[in-house]
């Protein structure tokens, strides 16, 4: 195995040293391969090839005006998305979105949520169904 070496700010240090203890894995080193890794195959997926997206959205409650600028957005492509659940917590709301189509449909669509304005979080996660 080849030994590289990087340079980590403190603050990261100190997540990955919490996702170690976490998680429990035996080292930094495999904290940083398994985010590598993770990291790499999903730039691996091509254009158009077809995948199962997970779509995670917190918005603060006080940001309301937002959930109806999210929900036109998503009324783009709803022949796309599988499922969506909304979730009430106490001072946000939480969009939970399955999404299957092409790689590029679904960077459109996040495109399109990251360019709301507001307190808003959006995480994703891709999973490859079929190469095209």
């Amino acid at each position: 195995m080849t030994i590289i070496s990087i340079s980590i700010s403190d603050e990261l240090i100190n997540k990955i040293d919490k996702t170690l203890r976490i998680k429990g894995y035996v080292s930094r080193s495999e904290v940083i391969r398994e985010a590598l890794r993770r990291f790499l195959h999903e730039e691996e997926i091509s254009e158009n090839d077809i995948v199962l997206a997970t779509i995670m959205i917190v918005i603060d409650k006080e940001n309301s005006e937002v959930e109806g600028k999210i929900m036109r957005v998503l009324h783009k492509y709803s022949t796309k998305i599988m499922n969506f659940t909304h979730i009430q917590d106490k001072d946000r709301c939480i969009e939970s979105i399955i999404y299957k189509g092409s790689r590029r449909d679904i960077q459109e669509l996040l495109l399109e949520l990251r360019r709301l304005r507001g307190k808003i979080i959006i995480r994703e996660s891709l999973i490859p169904l079929a190469k095209q």
